[in-house]
């Protein structure tokens, strides 16, 4: 899948891009922490031979590739761009829409190259050595896999790159982010800023936009340089804005800038951006879920990426630091604050792969990730010695896998289906044994496990829930059990009580009346339309059924996640609904008591038997 672009003299790798459907969307926080994410430092990394021998630095980005050679050039290697507005396929029917994944290819042009060089007053390129400032608290390791090679360990890595003094008095760094990279330049009292000069490669044109932004137009689209600030620090600490704004030369491939008046006495910052517009736009990165470690508060965030190669950003040093196919999972760590990416690996096989769920082990502090596979035969990484170590059929498996907390092992994984289509969207891990339980959606006949099961058998709607239980290393699956009638389920949300150690398992049902297994004598008996919410609650042992019960009205409603008190074990179930104005069940008397539209989230609070809703 790599595919090499030869441009200024250094040899950069490109990538190609594809979309598709998620499962289920990604939580509230998750996509807070994605936003954050994309505005948070990525480390420079140096160069151990993992890259041509010009490359000096590099920070990968969610935007592309930045290369700072040896010289000091910088060299932009950017995907390619959407060349089709992608499409999501649903399943649109009188019965209920529910989440199911589907693969929509998309077409993409090249990637393309931008190359920068400082220049002087007679357009000659200005030569200087680049090094690394501001240390990161993140190592990297790297090993090109050659019998002779020599693997390179605790690699440091760099919140900034110093070039020095490129200009007579004029010192220049860089720094990068999820989204951006940072040109920051530092003229010293006395110096003159108009020595500052850079010629663009790789451009087909550059022009000045309506808002002062500088644009630069390629094959594949138009790239966007912010319109730059400057400023200055008085005595007092004051910081003063400078007028500034970029200036082109005649050539149209040069660029300066030009300043209003200002206290040439004191040093002047002007800090322009690199921006992506396409780029941002045709991103494929998706993060589906988030977790906290327990010991030391770092966090974990787990998706799915197109990002081939080694281009998703801090793989190097990670249990698979090399993507597997179009599409895999992907798992990243950061430090508590979110201004530090401390370590990522790819997690997937040759097909298509996607992480729906993550959990933390509360003793050993390893990574647990659920989620989907077609990785075909045993080729999904470390199923050898699992439960389940062959692709069960159909278009999909889920699978679970296990992650050291740095996450530079991959303990093992586990395929988990039958010879239909199965995919697991959440994780839960239990409190006193540490095994691991799993629950989503099939419609398999048969699941590995069902022997002794609550119920063995689908209920024949077309795609059922499930609930499996592993031992946690992953090599014994206990037990799997279906959730489900004559409609269609799917299990969303997962949770275990702290003290009874029973199982709770929510998702959506279109089983009609009072057929969902289980509903006798629980808070609500009746399915209340085309689609409710459902909640189970199992023995540990997933032997026994002990109560399920509906909860929705007339209109369509799902539950996305699942908690019980630690106190009271009273369980709170959250999602959405479509239901008309004040019919969902216990809002009187509640903090929001009407809707507001035709969609609406909830939350609603039951006892720990589900014979009682309680708000």
């Amino acid at each position: 899948m790599n595919s090499q672009i030869a441009f200024g003299g250094i040899a950069v790798l490109g990538w190609t891009l594809q979309a598709i459907a998620a499962p289920l969307q990604p939580s509230a926080e998750a996509a807070t922490a994605q936003q954050r994410i994309a505005a948070l430092s990525v480390p420079f990394v140096p160069n151990a031979g993992q890259w041509d021998d010009q490359a000096a630095f590099a920070a990968q980005t969610f935007a592309g590739t930045l290369f700072v050679t040896t010289e000091g050039a910088l060299v932009y290697s950017l995907p390619g761009k959407r060349l089709d507005a992608p499409t999501a396929t649903q399943a649109s029917t009188t019965r209920p829409r529910l989440a199911r994944q589907r693969r929509d290819s998309e077409e993409r042009s090249a990637g393309w190259v931008l190359k920068e060089t400082f220049i002087d007053g007679g357009h000659r390129a200005i030569t200087v050595t680049p090094r690394g400032n501001h240390p990161a608290a993140a190592k990297v390791g790297y090993f090109n896999g050659r019998h002779d090679a020599v693997p390179q360990r605790n690699l440091d890595t760099f919140g900034r790159i110093n070039l020095g003094d490129v200009f007579p008095g004029i010192n220049v760094q860089l720094r990068a982010t999820g989204s951006n990279v940072e040109k920051i330049f530092t003229v010293a009292p006395w110096q003159d800023p108009s020595q500052i000069r850079l010629q663009v490669n790789g451009a087909t044109r550059l022009e000045l936009g309506a808002g002062g932004e500088l644009i630069a137009h390629t094959g594949n689209g138009a790239l966007v340089y912010t319109a730059p600030i400057a400023f200055q620090d008085d005595s007092d600490g004051t910081r003063q804005s400078v007028a500034v704004r970029y200036a082109l030369d005649a050539a149209g491939d040069r660029y300066g800038f030009l300043l209003a008046g200002y206290d040439t006495a004191r040093p002047l910052v002007i800090d322009p951006l690199l921006q992506s517009t396409y780029l941002g736009s045709a991103n494929t990165d998706l993060i589906a879920a988030i977790a906290f470690h327990p010991l030391n508060g770092d966090v974990y965030v787990a998706g799915f990426t197109t990002a081939v190669t080694t281009t998703f950003p801090k793989t190097t040093g990670g249990a698979q630091n090399n993507s597997g196919g179009v599409q895999d999972a992907f798992v990243s760590r950061f430090t508590a604050d979110l201004t530090a990416l401390v370590q990522s690996s790819y997690l997937g096989g040759a097909g298509t792969d996607s992480a729906a769920s993550l959990a933390i082990h509360p003793v050993s502090g390893d990574i647990y990730l659920a989620g989907r596979t077609n990785a075909p035969a045993s080729t999904f990484p470390g199923v050898s010695g699992s439960a389940q170590p062959t692709f069960g059929g159909g278009t999909s498996d889920a699978f679970v896998s296990r992650f050291s907390a740095d996450l530079a092992t991959l303990h093992r994984s586990s395929y988990l289906g039958g010879m239909g289509n199965d995919l697991a969207a959440a994780i839960a891990i239990h409190p006193v044994n540490g095994d691991i339980y799993v629950t989503g959606l099939t419609d398999s006949s048969v699941l590995p496990g069902l022997a002794g099961a609550a119920q063995i058998a689908n209920g024949g709607g077309g795609s059922d829930a499930f609930v499996t239980r592993f031992s946690a290393d992953l090599v014994t699956l206990r037990r799997s059990t279906f959730l489900g009638a004559a409609g269609e389920e799917i299990g969303s949300a997962l949770a275990i009580h702290p003290l009874t150690g029973e199982v709770y398992v929510a998702g959506q049902t279109s089983s009609p009346v009072s057929t969902f297994p289980g509903v006798s004598g629980s808070a609500q008996s009746v399915s209340g339309g085309a689609q409710d919410v459902f909640i189970t609650r199992f023995s540990a042992d997933l032997g026994t059924r002990l109560r399920s019960t509906y909860l929705g009205a007339a209109g369509d409603d799902r539950a996305s996640a699942l908690a019980i008190h630690p106190v009271n074990g009273d369980v709170y179930v959250t999602g959405f609904t479509g239901s008309p104005t004040n019919t969902f069940p216990g809002v009187t008397g509640g903090a929001q008591g009407s809707t507001g539209g035709s969609n609406e989230g909830f939350i609603s609070r039951l006892n720990s038997e589900l014979t009682l809703l309680l708000r």
